[in-house]
């Protein structure tokens, strides 16, 4: 009897709810994962450009990059960037991040 009571309620909360996106989701995992600030990754300023952040992905990446970087985590650490950089260089998965 109490389960039959709880289901409309729920069902009434549950489509209030903001569902995310699965962009937002891998960005949010993203972040969690890296657990750094992307612009400090880079080296960059918050307001940079994106011609500002190619050029910091491409000094970055010279020393980060597996067949250059011999830390056992070089790939993991490669990869972060990359995917940090591609946030950033989005406006729109830039500006969430930035929220």
């Amino acid at each position: 009897m109490c389960t039959k009571m709880m289901l409309p309620l729920f069902y009434g909360v549950v489509s209030v709810v903001h569902a995310w996106t699965q962009e937002q989701l891998d960005m949010y995992d993203l972040v969690e994962e890296v657990n750094a600030n992307f612009y400090d990754m880079l080296d960059i300023p918050m307001d940079a450009s994106a011609s500002q952040i190619r050029k910091a992905f491409r000094t970055k990446s010279l020393s980060l990059h597996p067949d250059r970087n011999d830390a056992p985590d070089a790939e993991v650490q490669f990869r972060n960037l990359v995917a940090a950089t591609d946030i950033l260089k989005n406006q729109d998965l830039r500006q969430q991040y930035d929220d």
